[in-house]
């Protein structure tokens, strides 16, 4: 199983956190500690993972400092030599073709290390500051395979060109029936979250073979990391996640309301579900993954120098491998 770091290229993760109070700002000097970090380690396959955002949310623009995906990607894997990096791309702002040919290129270069998180449909503001005003919700999975066909031809052709066949891997985050039904025959992975009152002897069949995402608090211990996650709550932006989750209904009614109805998620996550953890419930939370047969797990932190004591603590008590 893998395992990393999910949004880091924001300020405070995907927490509505504004960055003047933020403990992790987003930058290259820290997105190489992070790195670095992942790098020291030939113990465990690691992943890092940055979004896609260009506006943020709220008046204070939450998030909306994240680093571009592509070029950080990039630059992060020409500094590494084990850690695999994604870039998460959005389907209205990133071109098949122009991305192929740099997938070609990047997993060429750096040994087969590139991947893409694709994104399907997104915040209607968004999409409209790349000057579209005609965004179709409802056959966003339409234009997704369209993406996707349009990409694997480009990468197939200019592979020959390069004298290469390396396959860029794509999963993509989905929970509807036609989601899912897209991300089965169009693409290779899916991303989904776990959930936050799993429990270690059932059995999920949902994650099977799946990437997951979780926004966790960890500390050593129960009472610390339960600060951790009242203090990021206190302190978060109530109005950019009242305007994420407005925003996200308009596109996406279902989801939109779910995060209307449960604030918390969005400020501490964007929507992702919170896990609270001290040692004990960190390596139960390890446990239960490898029994369900994950294949990646991204966590989504609210300050990333945090993720030294979670290494180190699943380094110590886990073999090589999550054996």
């Amino acid at each position: 199983m893998e395992i990393g770091f999910f949004a880091f290229n924001a300020s405070s993760g995907i927490s509505m956190v504004e960055k003047s109070k933020s403990d992790w700002i987003a930058n290259y000097e820290n997105s190489i500690w992070l790195l670095n970090l992942l790098e020291s380690s030939d113990k465990f396959q690691y992943l890092l993972l940055p979004i896609s955002r260009w506006i943020g949310s709220g008046d204070n623009k939450v998030t909306g400092d994240a680093i571009e995906s592509i070029s950080l990607s990039s630059s992060l894997l020409a500094k590494s030599s084990k850690t695999k990096i994604f870039s998460t791309l959005h389907t209205f702002s990133h071109l098949p073709e122009t991305i192929a040919h740099s997938s070609v290129f990047l997993n060429e270069a750096f040994n087969n290390r590139f991947a893409i998180n694709l994104v399907c449909g997104w915040k209607e503001d968004e999409i409209k500051y790349f000057n579209i005003d005609n965004w179709d919700f409802e056959k966003r999975y339409k234009v997704a395979k369209e993406w996707v066909d349009r990409f694997r031809h480009s990468e197939t052709e200019y592979g020959k060109l390069r004298n290469q066949s390396l396959k860029t891997q794509i999963i993509n985050a989905a929970f509807s029936k036609e989601g899912r039904e897209f991300a089965k025959n169009n693409v290779d992975d899916l991303f989904t979250t776990i959930p936050s009152n799993f429990n270690i002897e059932e059995t999920n069949p949902d994650l099977e073979g799946r990437y997951v995402a979780a926004t966790l608090f960890f500390e050593k211990n129960m009472d610390k990391a339960v600060n951790k996650y009242e203090n990021v709550l206190k302190i978060s932006d109530k109005e950019a996640a009242l305007d994420f989750a407005k925003a996200i209904k308009k596109s996406d009614k279902l989801k939109g309301n779910m995060y209307l109805s449960n604030q918390p998620m969005v400020a501490t996550g964007s929507g992702l579900p919170s896990i609270i953890a001290d040692e004990e419930k960190l390596l139960s939370l390890i446990d239960y993954l490898i029994k369900n047969k994950c294949k990646g797990f991204a966590i989504n932190l609210n300050n990333y120098f945090d993720a030294e004591l979670i290494l180190n603590t699943l380094e110590s008590n886990f073999k090589k491998g999550f054996e």
